[in-house]
């Protein structure tokens, strides 16, 4: 029952978190839909914050601080981000989220084998070598997305059928 900040989100990047969680909601119901961050329930898509915030607004602060060796001490340690995903599977909305996702932080995504829906799915996140996440955002998401757009961008999903290793 209280506030969503961007203001406060840039500065807790600006502290150097390498993990971040945002719940996403549906703006509203019908066609003109737009990805929301709150807190809430997905039952019933209760939003329990007196405000939500499009969640462009957060990708763009994402993009701005975590790599930015002037904000962040550790700006090339990967950056997981994880969708909790409330949307109701409201593929609108998770093309957006897709769409937003990929037009502000798709220069630090992760290359395209390690996708959810990657061909073949003869890579996983269980095997990518540190390296080749450096700099890089790393895409953690709840279900919900699956047959939506939001699969070519999302690396990692509570739903899968790996764990990932512990070496």
């Amino acid at each position: 029952y209280d506030y969503v900040s961007v203001e406060v989100f840039s500065q807790i990047l600006k502290c150097g978190p390498r993990f971040v969680e945002l719940e996403i909601f549906n703006s509203n119901y019908g066609e003109d839909v737009e990805p929301v961050v709150s807190i809430g329930d997905e039952k019933g898509e209760w939003k329990y914050t007196l405000n939500s915030i499009n969640i462009k607004l957060f990708l763009k602060e994402i993009a701005k601080s975590v790599f930015n060796l002037k904000d962040v001490k550790v700006y090339n340690d990967p950056f997981i981000l994880f969708l909790n995903l409330k949307t109701n599977k409201n593929i609108r909305c998770l093309n957006k989220i897709h769409k937003y996702i990929y037009e502000i932080l798709g220069e630090y995504l992760l290359d395209s084998q390690y996708a959810y829906n990657a061909p073949g799915k003869s890579s996983s996140i269980n095997d990518i070598l540190i390296d080749a996440c450096l700099g890089k955002v790393i895409i953690f998401s709840t279900s919900g997305f699956e047959d939506s757009n939001l699969e070519e961008v999302v690396n990692y999903s509570t739903a899968s059928n790996y764990t990932l290793k512990n070496n």
